[in-house]
């Protein structure tokens, strides 16, 4: 079975044709033996958008496709609408979608029968691979069985979100207790979880800034931080960055906020202290905990700012599975009094849906979406 070290080499040789087939060759594929003509392409509904595609044959009726995409082009959309149209169009084969792009960057996607739900995704960065990468890789190859149709299946079980929801609940949780237990400080248990639940919701909002770049353009922003100061990190590190810099206007900053670099203005109140923690300003979290969290949680994990679709669900923590992780760790009584539930994108479009629908109704409603649309 692949380990977690060859497995993250792996990946990181996928940014060039010969990785990638590497990659094809560990989950049972043998090199392709032609590129697909344009007749071909278009039977399967492939987009112009791919420039060229190559099939790979598995064991049984296990099919890669090599898709290599536009550098101008989505590479998340042409996946996943390429990986559910070979499930649609030839439903006796089982589909596996390898999208690539000369950048170096991939997605590996595993489709439903008939694409009938949503695919499951790996994205592939070959420059910042993340340790929970190379575990999804991994247990690709150890899924592997003498049934294809049971292959495809746990494929699409090892990429999809339950999965990854449970190893990244159970981590966090573990680090919002590791910060709370080796606080400093007099409080209380309950006290100190509320405080490092909220630190590690601050920090994990931040990851997501960090894939955006817009933290100093650096993707690693956090990492680099702890490792410059190394010590006293609440002190020299968190409340500078969460209370004089993030949550202060960017041309009233001190010349030691304006140190972290070129930072955003965040004033919705995630970066305010709240009335606990102006009450227990005295509790500190550890360095070695701070340095856990960032090092052991968000570097772990690949984070994604796209929600998952109907199309396409990747294996990342994203929004969704963050707002339902934090509400499971808060305390039914807390989110009562404060009011936070988090609310699915399904339900966000509905009440919308309502909402226009008794503002504008019957054509004018069909008016104003088409117009939005098309906007």
């Amino acid at each position: 079975m692949l380990t977690i070290t060859d497995a993250s080499s792996l990946l990181q040789r996928a940014n060039d044709r010969r990785g990638r087939l590497a990659l094809l060759r560990t989950l049972g594929f043998q090199a392709p033996v032609g590129t697909l003509d344009p007749a071909a392409a278009q039977r399967l509904g492939l987009e112009p958008e791919i420039r060229r595609a190559e099939v790979a044959a598995g064991p049984g009726a296990l099919r890669a496709l090599i898709a290599d995409v536009r550098p101008d082009a989505s590479l998340r959309d042409c996946a996943g609408r390429a990986a559910r149209r070979l499930a649609q169009r030839s439903p006796e084969l089982l589909w596996l979608v390898l999208a690539t792009r000369r950048a170096g960057d991939a997605v590996l996607v595993v489709p439903t029968p008939g694409g009938a739900s949503a695919a499951a995704a790996l994205a592939i960065d070959p420059a910042g691979v993340r340790p929970s990468d190379a575990e999804s890789f991994a247990a690709l190859d150890g899924a592997r069985g003498p049934s294809d149709l049971d292959t495809h299946l746990r494929w699409r079980e090892v990429l999809g979100r339950d999965g990854l929801t449970r190893r990244f609940y159970r981590d966090l949780e573990q680090t919002v207790h590791a910060l709370a237990d080796g606080a400093s400080g007099t409080a209380d248990d309950a006290i100190r979880r509320q405080l490092a639940l909220r630190c590690v919701s601050r920090l994990l909002f931040l990851s997501f800034l960090e894939v955006k770049g817009w933290l100093d353009g650096d993707r690693a922003f956090l990492s680099r931080q702890v490792a410059a100061r190394a010590q006293r990190l609440h002190i020299t590190l968190l409340e500078p960055l969460f209370f004089g810099t993030l949550n202060t206007p960017i041309s009233r900053r001190a010349p030691a906020s304006r140190a972290f670099g070129c930072l955003p203005y965040l004033n919705g109140g995630l970066f305010t202290r709240d009335a606990l923690e102006k009450r227990y300003r005295g509790v500190r979290f550890a360095d070695a905990d701070i340095a856990r969290a960032v090092g052991d949680v968000l570097s772990r994990y690949r984070v994604t700012a796209h929600e998952g679709s109907a199309e396409f669900a990747e294996a990342a923590v994203d929004p969704e599975m963050l707002g339902r992780a934090f509400e499971s760790l808060m305390a039914s009584e807390e989110r009562r009094n404060t009011g936070a539930f988090y609310t699915p994108p399904a339900v966000i479009r509905h009440i919308v849906d309502l909402a226009l629908d008794a503002a504008l109704p019957g054509s004018a409603l069909q008016d104003a979406l088409a117009q939005a649309r098309e906007g």
